[in-house]
């Protein structure tokens, strides 16, 4: 089994601009920080009936062979689902900042025997993976709480020049689940600070409180 990576200082990262939106309520608003002490919610059975992670990674595309970084990662809720559907022949790297989300999902590697899914610790700004290195990064219900576009940035120089951009994120609405409607991004928020940050593509239905996103690199350079 794969030891959690801790962070790797000498990782060289190319870096876009560090501003936060200017044109949209962005840098209003407040970052919601899921608490580890909830754990048990990421991976609740009936979680699975909203937010069904096979259905979810299959509408983005990823398949067989392919290799993946879960960004947000938590105790694994979609990295699981991802080493099944990659096979063999592909991996998931699971990045998280927590390290308490991290030996969670050590835990439900060894619990479940699954051998494909790379523990990675992790920074906002700077997540210690060689660059063109993966198909397909997701960013599930973490797309409010970052800081910036630090993160964005380190997933556009992750991926291949061929690869997607997958991300999920509640639907700012009032609705009985998620974080409070305030710490929300709306969808069109959320399309035009990935066109800021070098990303184009379409909306994907991914449940009923949710928004998804498929996103492509404009250029990579």
């Amino acid at each position: 089994m794969f030891p959690i990576t801790l962070f790797a200082s000498g990782i060289e990262a190319r870096r876009g601009s560090q501003k936060l939106i200017s044109r949209s309520k962005l840098a209003r608003v407040m970052r919601h920080k899921f608490d580890p002490e909830n754990l048990a919610m990421l991976t609740d059975p009936e979680r699975v009936e909203w937010q069904n992670p096979f259905a979810i990674l299959q509408a983005f595309g990823l398949r067989s062979g392919m290799s993946m970084a879960d960004v947000g990662c938590g105790s694994g809720f979609f990295s699981l689902p991802a080493a099944e559907l990659v096979g063999d022949k592909g991996g998931v790297y699971a990045i998280d900042v927590q390290e308490a989300m991290l030996w969670a999902l050590q835990d439900r590697l060894l619990e479940h025997r699954v051998a494909r899914v790379l523990p990675v610790l992790s920074r906002e700004d700077l997540i210690p993976l060689a660059s063109d290195s993966v198909d397909f990064a997701l960013l599930v219900n973490a797309l409010h709480e970052l800081d910036g576009n630090a993160t964005i940035q380190e997933v556009r120089r992750l991926l291949r020049e061929d690869g997607r951009f997958g991300v999920v994120d509640w639907k700012k609405e009032p609705m009985e689940r998620g974080p409070p409607v305030e710490h929300r991004i709306a969808v069109d928020d959320a399309r035009v600070w990935m066109v800021e940050n070098g990303f184009e593509g379409e909306g994907v239905e991914v449940g009923p409180y949710h928004y998804g996103l498929l996103l492509s690199v404009v250029e990579k350079g």
